[in-house]
């Protein structure tokens, strides 16, 4: 779930004077309604085109509209799936309004209309920002950020500094550390970038722990009165500490958790920072006082933390284990002990992950990972009724549509597995990172599977033209260059047995 926490602009209270005809607008849900059924039954007939104009017009009356953010994506992705092109210079005229209203709903068109482009989705959650618009900025910066990758090289860490810039200015620091962090990676040796993307580090965890309202009743922050304490709390809150800063905080942490080790608190404390800190004695220890938290206190919470650490240590020791079973002199013992260590892993997994999600039932990332682990182990039918029970969650939806359809193909029910797959690529937005090339790779797979099933020529050609899409953007993609040939051999044979029957 995103935390907001958004800066005060220029003209709110405590700031300078603004021009509020810049930002006011009044939004009038009822008239927007009209535009927003209109546009859905536009997608339904696949007019996509005149669809992404009236959910502007709808936008116009209602910009808040975030629940009409979901259907404007299909939209967009109708358009380009039609072949449609960008919008043209007439377009973008249209929209000639200086309020920021009008510049918004210009960068949403252009966005709608080249769905695939960075550069214009930024553009628009900037337009959202400006208008407060805090929930519709930050859905649409994920949108933009899974895109980046698929820029130029050489514009990809502007494209994460402006979106990085653009979440921390929304209060969203979660997404703000991500972009710099991606950023980082593009330019490791900026050692003001990486001092900027710590203390959003620190700002992520003081608003996911509540901590942001300073000076109010129940604030955190009031209680630290002088220096050494703001010390204390930078050390301990920030992601990225020094050695000796870590160790400065643990040691605080081990000292208040002796002298209240049932003070919940304190535990969480303890346990946070050794795991941050990450050394083998840390998870050994971090293990005994989870352990010890929930015999004393019964809280779950402290059950899932040990749980979580000894599926840290297993996965840890199976990585060592298949080291040595990889190397050229492995031996039969070596290879033996890696599959037990593997199963073992696979075992202690489903436990966990069944007990976390009998205590935590409505949580649909954990039915997410109960699933994965369920259909690893064989379990198709308990996979199945899993993720199905798992496809709520919006983050995770595309990835559990790709599991989903996996479990499919094992029952062989192939049209149930291309309805998921098709679903699959529709809801992830994007096909060019490696869960896109995994959906499209399975879908052209059950495809085929269904066209050499029933002799049927329109899946073979749409499997083949998915093969040889893909071929042109990735060649080197598992079997795709094989795969694409023997669906073009498939297509042609049936086109010649179909030629064949016509003349006979």
């Amino acid at each position: 779930m995103a935390l907001f926490k958004r800066k005060p602009k220029e003209g709110e209270a405590g700031q300078g004077p603004s021009d509020e005809t810049e930002t006011q607008f009044q939004a009038e849900p009822e008239k927007a309604a009209r535009f927003f059924g209109r546009a859905g039954q536009m997608v339904v007939t696949e007019q996509y085109d005149y669809a992404i104009q009236l959910f502007i017009d709808g936008f116009r009356w209602d910009p808040t509209a975030v629940n009409q953010l979901d259907e404007f994506r299909k939209a967009s992705n109708g358009y380009v799936n039609q072949g449609g092109k960008p919008a043209g210079l007439k377009e973008k005229a249209k929209f000639s309004g200086r309020l920021a209203l009008e510049k918004y709903l210009r960068a949403l068109f252009v966005w709608g209309k080249d769905p695939t482009g960075a550069s214009a989705g930024i553009d628009a959650m900037k337009g959202a920002a400006e208008l407060d618009l805090t929930e519709i900025a930050y859905r649409i910066g994920e949108l933009a950020m899974n895109r980046v990758p698929t820029a130029k090289r050489g514009s990809q860490k502007d494209l994460y500094l402006k979106l990085m810039n653009l979440f921390a200015e929304i209060g969203g620091y979660d997404k703000a550390v991500e972009a710099g962090e991606s950023a980082i990676r593009l330019d490791p040796e900026n050692r003001k970038l990486i001092l900027i993307v710590r203390s959003f580090s620190a700002e992520a965890t003081i608003t996911r722990a509540g901590y942001d309202e300073a000076g109010e009743a129940g604030g955190f922050r009031q209680f630290i009165r002088d220096d050494e304490k703001q010390q204390e709390l930078i050390e301990a809150e920030s992601l990225v500490k020094s050695e000796d800063a870590a160790t400065r905080a643990i040691d605080r942490a081990a000292k208040a958790y002796k002298e209240d080790p049932l003070n919940q608190n304190n535990i969480r404390q303890y346990l946070r920072l050794l795991q941050e800190r990450g050394l083998p004695e840390d998870e050994s220890k971090a293990l005994k006082v989870a352990e010890k938290a929930y015999a004393d206190t019964q809280q779950f919470q402290f059950r899932r933390a040990a749980g979580e650490i000894r599926m840290k240590l297993a996965r840890m020791k199976l990585r060592q284990l298949k080291a040595k079973a990889e190397a050229p002199d492995a031996s039969a013992e070596d290879m033996d002990r890696f599959r037990k260590g593997k199963a073992a892993l696979g075992k202690l997994e489903l436990d966990e992950y069944e007990a976390q999600v009998k205590a935590y039932p409505t949580d649909l990332g954990l039915k997410f990972e109960l699933g994965r682990r369920q259909y690893a182990l064989g379990r198709h039918d308990e996979a199945l009724a899993t993720l199905q029970a798992a496809k709520g969650d919006p983050k995770r939806r595309a990835q559990v549509l790709y599991m989903l359809g996996q479990c499919f193909l094992k029952k062989s029910w192939l049209l149930e597995a291309v309805e998921s797959f098709r679903n699959g690529i529709e809801a992830h937005f994007t096909d060019a990172d490696d869960l896109g090339f995994n959906l499209r790779y399975a879908l052209m797979s059950a495809l085929e599977s269904e066209a050499r099933s029933n002799t049927d020529l329109d899946m073979a050609k749409e499997a083949f033209s998915i093969a040889s899409s893909m071929a042109m953007e990735k060649i080197d993609y598992k079997d795709i260059s094989d795969r694409r040939t023997a669906l073009h051999a498939l297509v042609n044979e049936m086109k010649a047995r179909g030629e064949k029957s016509d003349s006979e």
